[in-house]
């Protein structure tokens, strides 16, 4: 059992976790064996009704790392993220969901572009030369819509925006704590990544794209499709959030 105090992290990895509690307990020692810098561990959960605070507070008894904040007040994924930011020590932060969708093999090829090339942020991206999204060819129909709807709406931003970027939906990054902390999140799911990228453009911020494979989550459901009006109704956001990154830009 570790009983020391942690070290001052390089990295501060933020999960944010509601109803995870079967990916979280194989997540954390996951990152842990591909990250050979100092890292912490924050854990932002919506105060999950299947014990994922559990899992945590288990694996917190054998490494010091592991910081877990409940949240039984607030919920949502951006709010979440923007808790583990403002509660981070490290000086890069990494995102990234819980679901084994994103390859944890991945995490240290992001922290590296930083580190050892001098970037500002390095974002996993399914739509640069090299990614693919292997999501097509789930059965559920809801989900292939969804899908496919997001490759769409990346297209249409690049072309908008003019942008050499290309995965506008991400939600894998990793950035320095100082960059990020100056543009606080905005937005729902996925709209809070089309301004965020608007404002490291706008700004001059060094960033690179590192291509991953998105895979279908292995335990669990998706949270983020629930009906095609609702599918809908989320594109129609995107598509205005999509317009305000291109004002921003063009100031």
């Amino acid at each position: 059992m570790t009983t020391s105090l942690p070290q001052q992290p390089l990295v501060s990895l933020v999960l944010p976790t509601f109803n995870e509690k079967g990916n979280i307990e194989r997540l954390i020692p996951a990152l842990r064996s591909q990250l050979p810098w100092p890292v912490e561990f924050l854990v932002i959960d919506d105060n999950s009704p299947d014990g994922t605070a559990d899992a945590v507070a288990a694996l917190q008894r054998d490494f010091a790392d592991i910081r877990l904040v409940i949240r039984k007040d607030q919920r949502g994924l951006v709010s979440a993220i923007q808790r583990g930011i403002d509660e981070s020590r490290g000086e890069i932060i990494v995102w990234m969901d819980c679901d084994f969708s994103l390859p944890p093999s991945k995490v240290p090829e992001l922290i590296r572009q930083i580190t050892e090339h001098g970037m500002d942020a390095a974002i996993g991206s399914r739509y640069v030369p090299g990614g693919n999204d292997q999501t097509f060819d789930l059965p559920r129909v809801l989900i292939r819509v969804q899908k496919i709807a997001t490759s769409l709406l990346n297209r249409f931003t690049c072309l908008l925006l003019r942008a050499n970027f290309h995965d506008w939906t991400s939600g894998f990054i990793a950035i320095r704590a100082e960059v990020v902390r100056k543009f606080p999140l905005q937005g729902d799911y996925g709209e809070y990544f089309i301004i965020l990228m608007a404002n490291l453009i706008r700004h001059g911020h060094k960033w690179q794209e590192v291509p991953y494979g998105n895979v279908p989550r292995t335990i669990g459901e998706s949270k983020t499709a629930d009906s095609f009006l609702g599918l809908l109704r989320r594109g129609v956001r995107y598509i205005l959030y999509v317009f305000k990154a291109r004002i921003m830009i063009s100031r």
